[in-house]
């Protein structure tokens, strides 16, 4: 499973984090892709902590990586997750 948003907080990875933790889900490998812009370098560091303490192996967080790497990625995942509070226009 493919999770791509920068990471900030409307996008809702904590909660994605979370979900796995709480329903068990240490089966499916996760993969988080998403930019850390300015000041949100402490998001990316909550939920990097969530995972470390809850020993979530089975999920990886990436940062930064650039546009076409990311649709290589798509391509070799079976399911897309979004979860955003919102989206702009």
């Amino acid at each position: 499973i493919i999770v791509v948003g920068k990471y900030i907080e409307r996008k809702n990875h904590l909660n994605i984090l979370k979900t796995i933790n709480d329903n068990n889900l240490r089966d499916i490998n996760f993969n988080f892709y998403g930019e850390i812009i300015k000041n949100n370098g402490e998001y990316f560091k909550t939920c990097k902590d969530y995972i470390e303490k809850n020993k979530l192996k089975n999920v990886k967080l990436y940062s930064n990586i650039d546009y076409n790497s990311v649709l290589k990625e798509y391509a070799i995942h079976d399911v897309l997750v979004l979860m955003s509070e919102n989206e702009r226009c």
